[in-house]
């Protein structure tokens, strides 16, 4: 199960995790370790592993990525800022301190997460997210534009300067 790697406290209670809902803050989050689905008792939100990812970035890591933030990344990478503007599945983990990528499946399914933390004089590698599924960022594009090139690249820093490139 991916939820302890999402960095929620939960806490073993018979068959379910408990612990504090990220969506709410209220102590009534929990999760069935069999079924590997969530549910919180105060702000009704439930799901599995699969839809947790996509209702945090939208609710949590996208908004916290901040027009600082994006200026930070773009210096880091040598970008223009326009090219990180433009990144839709780009966040920002504010309790991990880590910008986050949604990968996800031809049809928006959120399929992974890709995790950068930048520390000054250190190499940054950007991590798979323990329990998620490998996947390349931009899929539902391919999905949504059948009949337009597509245009592969090695990462996610290709893919921003790329899409930057072809639509600025």
């Amino acid at each position: 199960m991916i939820y302890g790697t999402l960095g929620l406290d939960l806490k073993e209670n018979g068959s379910q995790l408990i612990g504090t809902c990220p969506f709410c803050h209220k102590n009534k989050f929990y999760v069935d370790k069999e079924r590997g689905v969530y549910d919180c008792k105060v702000c009704s939100s439930r799901g599995n592993e699969i839809t947790i990812l996509g209702e945090m970035f939208t609710k949590i890591w996208r908004p916290a990525l901040t027009q600082q933030k994006m200026m930070e990344i773009a210096k880091y990478r040598g970008l223009p800022l326009a090219a990180v503007e433009i990144e839709e599945k780009l966040g920002f983990d504010v309790s991990e301190g880590k910008f986050v990528w949604l990968t996800e499946k031809p049809t928006g399914t959120p399929i992974g997460l890709r995790t950068l933390k930048l520390q000054s004089g250190k190499k940054n590698p950007i991590h798979n997210l323990k329990g998620c599924t490998l996947g390349p960022i931009g899929m539902p594009a391919i999905e949504k534009n059948k009949d337009e090139p597509i245009y592969l690249c090695e990462g996610e820093w290709d893919r921003m300067a790329i899409s930057y490139m072809l639509f600025m």
